[in-house]
Formats: structure tokens, C-alpha cells, sequence
């Protein structure tokens, strides 16, 4: 009875002891909860802000954002999900590669958008000038119209949550 006892007693005590450890999550299912969680969040907000665009439309930065694309083809599902893994394991190649933790800083995201934007610019000024040459006349593009309802859009925003999780993996860490 008294083995019994102890055992109670250094089990209770193992247990108290492991309460105070700092409780480790495995990174990849860290990354993965994430990955569910932004790409629930990148879903559920592009439906509640498509309807709600015109309420949102009017107020000067977030109308440049909005609104977002609607889910129409398979390309608008596949796309955020693409983004997220390539800028999620992008990071650690940047990392390893510069022998630095650069990849991790907020400079990243914000040249990974604007070289994203760039990128896209470029392939609709080439589009633009393939269809004059077509048609003779050169096409009326808008740039940020033409980008908010485009799968490319979901592409930027999934990469974007994707440094983010690669953020909150290390910081968990």
C-alpha cells in the first residue's frame, strides 16, 4: 500500500513538474493549425467583404483592398494555398541561403509585396501591349482593379499569411 502511495505521490509530483514546463508544439503542426486557420480567415473574409464592398468601398486605404475576388474557379482555392507554402519554406531558404535572420524581419513581407505588385504590373503592361497589337487600339487597364480580382491577389495575401505563420512558428519556438 505504501508503494502504491508513492508511486501516487512521485506521479502527482511528475505531473506538477511538467505544468511548469514551457509546453513545445512540433513546428510543422504549428505551421499547419496556421496554414487552416489563415486559410479559413483569407475565405471567410473574402465572402462577408464581398457583399459588404460597398459599405467598405468609400474609405480611402481599405478601398484599394477591397474587394476581394470572388471563389469562382478551383485557381482562386489553389492559389492562396501555393503563396503560403512557398513564402512559408521561402523564409528558411532565405535564411540559409544569406546566412541571416533577415527573412524573418518586416522588410520581407513588404519587398515580397511590392515585387509581387511589380511582377504584375509587368505582366499586364506586356497583356496590354499583346492586345493593341492584336486590336490596333490600345486597351484601358486599371491595375488595382484588374489585381483585386485576380487569383494572383489570394496568391500575395496566402504569401503574406504565410511569413506571418513562418513568424509566429519561430517566435513559438
Amino acid at each position: 500500500m505504501i508503494m502504491v502511495k508513492n508511486l501516487i505521490v512521485h506521479y502527482l509530483n511528475a505531473m506538477a513538474e511538467e505544468k511548469h514546463k514551457k509546453a513545445r508544439i512540433n513546428p510543422l503542426v504549428l505551421g499547419a493549425l496556421l496554414f487552416i486557420i489563415f486559410y479559413a480567415l483569407l475565405y471567410a473574409a473574402s465572402v462577408f467583404l464581398q457583399g459588404m464592398a460597398g459599405a467598405f468601398g468609400n474609405i480611402p486605404v481599405i478601398g484599394w483592398f477591397l474587394p476581394f475576388p470572388g471563389w469562382i474557379s478551383p485557381m482562386f482555392f489553389v492559389m492562396p494555398l501555393a503563396g503560403y507554402f512557398i513564402i512559408y519554406l521561402l523564409v528558411d531558404w532565405v535564411n540559409e541561403y544569406f546566412k541571416t535572420q533577415q527573412a524573418l524581419s518586416v522588410v520581407f513581407p513588404v519587398v515580397f509585396f511590392v515585387a509581387a505588385i511589380f511582377a504584375y504590373y509587368i505582366a499586364l503592361t506586356w497583356y496590354a501591349a499583346y492586345v493593341a497589337g492584336l486590336t490596333g487600339r490600345q486597351p484601358d487597364f486599371d491595375l488595382w482593379n484588374y489585381l483585386r480580382n485576380s487569383a494572383y491577389y489570394l496568391f500575395v495575401l496566402g504569401g503574406l499569411l504565410g511569413w506571418l505563420a513562418r513568424y509566429i512558428v519561430e517566435k513559438a519556438k
